[in-house]
């Protein structure tokens, strides 16, 4: 049924003025005004008989027509909804844009972010010398920290093997007694939390000093990896960022043994922004959404720090 207040709405057609009950109401109503004025009023009955009767119908027309419409059934039509203003929902997270409103929204994609500094002579080595030890160091790095042969199948032996004899003894046995010290060495992920295709962001610098005889590379690199979960909402769910400060030792020294020459890496320091925490804790880099506890307190430009 159309509304009263509709353009369209014909009273006449209300079903209360139809109904044969009520309309019997009305005329007995008609009747017996009638004959009360008539008593009064001699000669006038007729005029004065339809005079009510439109004055009956005209004030149920009043009532009904500023009243909810009644149906057939005597339910209440209800009213209509009140209109709001319509509002477009957020957009969806895009992931195939996983890295925009993170900390690495603007930082350079994988190999090509990792720039060395210009090789000059530093102590008693050439600049070639420095060269070819800042050019082994970024190897390891990409080797460990963007290489996703190693990253998503824990290879540890393809980093090791560009280290010297010594260095790679000393960390099977590392990583065999402390599996938790592999973030020093190079990136694992939980098999569970596969990486998007997103190539990773990376931002920092490498240094080289002398030491000892040999060279000290430094590198200070944050990377950050976006990973393939159900359902984020925000970038700081998906992409975990590791941060590896690191020195590389190149052994280069006359008469030692064999064993000893090449790359020994030596102290470092090693912390994650928006991760899960408890993986952190193994070793294992894991994206923050599966930590609801550490998850409520991050944002996009303030994420959870694990350390």
């Amino acid at each position: 049924m159309t509304s009263p207040r509709d353009e369209n709405y014909d009273i006449w057609e209300h079903p209360e003025l139809k109904d044969s009950e009520w309309l019997a109401q009305v005329r007995k109503g008609v009747r017996e005004e009638a004959r009360a004025i008539r008593k009064q009023r001699r000669g006038s009955g007729r005029k004065v008989t339809l005079v009510l009767a439109i004055g009956l119908v005209l004030g149920a027309i009043a009532f009904y027509a500023n009243s909810d419409p009644v149906g057939a059934d005597g339910v209440v039509a209800a009213a209509a909804p009140p209109v709001h203003p319509v509002t477009s929902a957020a957009p969806a997270f895009d992931v195939t844009r996983p890295f925009d409103g993170s900390l690495a929204a603007t930082w350079a994609e994988g190999e090509a972010a990792i720039v060395l500094p210009e090789a000059t002579p530093v102590g008693t080595h050439s600049a070639e010398q420095v060269r070819a030890a800042l050019e082994l160091t970024k190897r390891i790095v990409v080797t460990g920290r963007l290489d996703r042969s190693v990253i998503e199948k824990d290879d540890a032996e393809k980093v090791l093997a560009l280290m010297a004899p010594t260095a790679r003894d000393m960390w099977h046995e590392q990583l065999a007694s402390r599996p938790s010290s592999v973030s020093s060495l190079y990136t694992k992920i939980d098999p569970r939390y596969p990486l998007l295709p997103a190539t990773p962001r990376v931002k920092g610098s490498m240094s080289v000093r002398e030491h000892q005889g040999f060279l000290v590379v430094h590198v200070d690199y944050s990377i950050a990896y976006a990973f393939a979960v159900e359902n984020p909402t925000r970038a700081s769910d998906i992409v975990a960022i590791a941060v590896t400060q690191a020195d590389y030792h190149h052994v280069d020294l006359p008469g030692l043994s064999a064993d000893l020459l090449g790359v020994v890496p030596g102290e470092s320091a090693d912390h994650s922004l928006s991760m899960a925490c408890e993986p952190a804790k193994r070793g294992l880099l894991v994206p923050l959404i599966t930590d609801p506890a550490y998850r409520s307190g991050s944002t996009d430009a303030s994420p959870t720090e694990c350390a």
